[in-house]
């Protein structure tokens, strides 16, 4: 899902991003900022670029107000979020923003939009609800003017691509009939369609308890889409990035060299490799570390070893660390509990075994690399399942990991100064909670500290306020007021 976010007020105080107050972004649902949108909207904003990119325009161009910039950016996500709903294109699967071509906008998202398949009035009403023909105008004239200026400054490529036209064809009447076949389940089971999910700020709803985490993660069935969700908690990383950065070491790979994908590494080359864990080699990014450098840690009937003996791996400090490829790309460590690398390898050496070739560690029924979209399914399969007042998905996972860390490490310190966890002052929740955010915002890969402050405010306020409500239902039992 899309979203449209707007700079906050701290960006004002720096002078070279003061120019940004104002103009809106977009964020993609795994959490991606498609530049070449982003830096459309910001020239849009300045009156840089006209209405229909290449066309002469009509009048001088002047810089937009606020509700023309919100315009364009809510048109633009919408677009996106179609491109990333797989039940609305099931022939194509899930379109990334660079990979979306001039067809799909005007072949398919625009009939959607005619046809009133794609409308917040359908999701609502289970009814075909064409939207007004001046409104898709202005959907597709934003679309197109956004994507072929991308294309003329060399962020996407072979936009005006078109391919057969019974493929064309096809993909829009499974599209139909994708929907044709919701409608009609809906009507037999008098149950309402599934509306578009909107992501919200994890740090705008309650964390989940660990007694729900729990139930969540039992719902999921054992297997690959447990250890992702668990793998998610458990070190912070993206859904996209567990998928990508799960390599066996071992096995013979190629890489993705589709420069097109957040996750190509500018020193990768297309030839086949056998995969080997390392931390200074760039070929191995993304590669577990291997079985036995955890298999000595376990002691039998005593739990885990953290004594070191001469010579062993323990001597060096990094046995269940290993590089993976972000966002950007950026390249940063990442630490795989053991107890979770051991479930990791448990899985590889029995369920898993069924494809050797693959060196990808999570795959799907189809014995194929485990996609995003199925990632989703599940989730929202275990959130029915459990029947959950918060649905949690995969940035939730991500915004539990920080929460979490920082409310464990906090504890931790407060017990190493003599308090228990319900005394804990707040100066030292801020005190503590800032040194450990260094972790954290490594841990996450945020370029800056402000993206990961978030995480110790909510725990900040959260514990607060807690102390704070305690305090005021005992005033209130003192006074004894009627009810």
């Amino acid at each position: 899902m899309a979203t449209v976010h707007w700079p906050g007020n701290e960006v004002a105080r720096v002078p070279k991003r003061a120019h940004l107050i104002g103009v809106p972004f977009i964020m993609t649902g795994d959490e991606e900022f498609p530049d070449g949108i982003n830096a459309f909207i910001f020239e849009r904003a300045r009156g840089k670029v006209s209405a229909l990119h290449g066309a002469a325009p009509r009048v001088r161009l002047r810089p937009l107000d606020r509700e023309a910039r919100r315009k364009i950016a809510y048109n633009l996500a919408d677009l996106l979020t179609w491109g990333e709903t797989e039940r609305a294109h099931p022939t194509q699967g899930t379109i990334r923003w660079d990979q979306l071509k001039s067809w799909h906008i005007l072949e398919m998202y625009q009939d959607a939009l005619i046809r009133g398949y794609w409308s917040e009035n359908f999701f609502r009403t289970k009814s075909p609800s064409p939207i007004a023909p001046e409104t898709v105008r202005t959907k597709i004239s934003h679309a197109l003017g956004c994507f072929k200026w991308m294309a003329d400054n060399g962020f996407v490529t072979n936009f005006d691509y078109e391919p057969a036209l019974q493929t064309i064809t096809l993909s829009k009447d499974a599209c139909l009939l994708s929907y044709r076949r919701e409608l009609q389940q809906a009507v037999t089971n008098s149950v309402p369609v599934a509306a578009r999910a909107f992501r919200k700020s994890p740090g705008n709803q309650p964390l989940p308890t660990l007694p729900h985490l729990h139930a969540f993660f039992s719902a999921l069935a054992p297997g690959p889409h447990r250890l992702i969700a668990l793998q998610m908690f458990e070190t912070g990383m993206r859904a996209t990035e567990v998928i990508e950065n799960t390599l066996i070491p071992g096995r013979v790979h190629q890489r993705c060299m589709d420069r097109s994908k957040w996750h190509v590494h500018p020193s990768w080359s297309d030839q086949r490799l056998t995969l080997e864990w390392s931390l200074g080699d760039d070929r191995m990014i993304g590669v577990i570390p291997p079985l036995e450098m955890v298999e000595w840690k376990l002691k039998p009937g005593s739990g885990w070893d953290r004594q070191s003996t001469p010579g062993s791996r323990l001597d060096y400090g990094y046995q269940c660390n290993y590089r993976i490829i972000g966002k950007g790309p950026k390249v940063r460590l990442a630490h795989l509990p053991p107890k979770l690398l051991l479930a990791m390898w448990a899985y590889i050496n029995g369920a898993r075994r069924s494809n050797e070739d693959s060196a990808h560690v999570y795959l799907n029924r189809f014995q194929q690399k485990m996609s995003y979209h199925a990632i989703w399914e599940a989730f929202d399969a275990a959130n029915h399942a459990i029947k959950s007042p918060l649905r949690l998905t995969p940035h939730v996972m991500r915004h539990a990991y920080a929460c979490y860390f920082l409310e464990a490490a906090i504890i931790k310190e407060g017990q190493d100064r003599g308090y228990d966890r319900n005394s804990i002052p707040p100066e030292l929740i801020l005190e503590h909670g800032s040194t450990i955010l260094l972790t954290i915002q490594s841990d996450l890969g945020h370029s800056e500290a402000k993206s990961t402050k978030k995480y110790l405010e909510q725990v900040a306020k959260g514990w607060i306020r807690m102390s704070a409500h305690q305090t005021w239902n005992q005033f209130l039992d003192e006074v004894q007021l009627d009810v």
